[in-house]
C-alpha cells in the first residue's frame, strides 16, 4: 500500500511537471532585447548543388539546425553605354537569386543543408552570401537593428534577416539604408 502510494504521488508529480513543460513554457516564452547588427556573413565559395553543399571560408559560429539565408548579390549584365538604354538590365544572371533552408551538418568548410538548393547560383563572380537567420522566439526591438554595411572586397554584408516564432515588437527601426549592395 504504501508502494502504491509512492508511485500515485510520483505519477502526479510527472504529470503536474509535464503539464508546465507543455502549457505554461511555451506561453510564457522569453522576449529578447535586440538592436545593433543581429546577423553575421558568410562569403560563399563554392556550391555543389547535387549535394546541397556550400563552402565558405570558414563555419566558425555556425551550428547544425541553423536556419540561413543563401543569395547572390552581383551578376547582372547592365548597359553601360552614354545613350537613353543606360542602366538597362539586359540579363540577371543569377543575380538577386535567394533561398532559405536549413543546415542539416557541417564537415570542415562545408555546410549541407536539409533539402536540395532550388536555385543556381555563380559564386565565382556573384558574390554569394550565406546569412544565418537571427532566430528567437520572441523580439523586441529597443534600438535600430541595421544591417552590416556591404563589403565588396569580401562580398558580404548589406542584409538582415530575423526569425521570430511568436512576436517582433517594434519600438526602434529596422534600418538597411545605405548598407546594402551599391549597384
Amino acid at each position: 500500500m504504501k508502494n502504491r502510494n509512492r508511485q500515485h504521488r510520483l505519477f502526479f508529480v510527472f504529470s503536474l511537471w509535464l503539464f508546465l513543460q507543455i502549457v505554461l513554457v511555451p506561453v510564457s516564452g522569453q522576449t529578447t532585447a535586440i538592436s545593433g547588427i543581429v546577423n553575421s556573413y558568410y562569403p560563399v565559395l563554392e556550391i555543389i548543388p547535387a549535394k546541397a553543399c556550400i563552402r565558405l571560408s570558414s563555419t566558425a559560429g555556425l551550428t547544425v539546425n541553423d536556419q540561413i539565408l543563401l543569395l547572390q548579390m552581383k551578376g547582372a549584365a547592365i548597359t553601360t553605354s552614354n545613350n537613353s538604354s543606360f542602366g538597362t538590365v539586359t540579363a540577371l544572371n543569377e543575380a538577386g537569386n535567394y533561398e532559405t533552408g536549413t543546415i542539416c551538418s557541417i564537415k570542415g568548410d562545408s555546410v549541407f543543408l536539409f533539402h536540395l538548393l532550388q536555385n543556381t547560383y555563380t559564386p565565382a563572380t556573384g558574390k554569394v552570401q550565406l546569412v544565418p537567420f537571427a532566430s528567437y522566439v520572441s523580439a523586441n526591438v529597443t534600438d535600430t537593428v541595421k544591417a552590416a554595411p556591404w563589403n565588396n572586397s569580401t562580398g558580404t554584408g548589406g542584409v538582415i534577416a530575423i526569425f521570430t516564432e511568436q512576436d517582433l515588437i517594434l519600438n526602434a527601426p529596422v534600418y538597411a539604408g545605405g548598407h546594402g549592395y551599391r549597384g
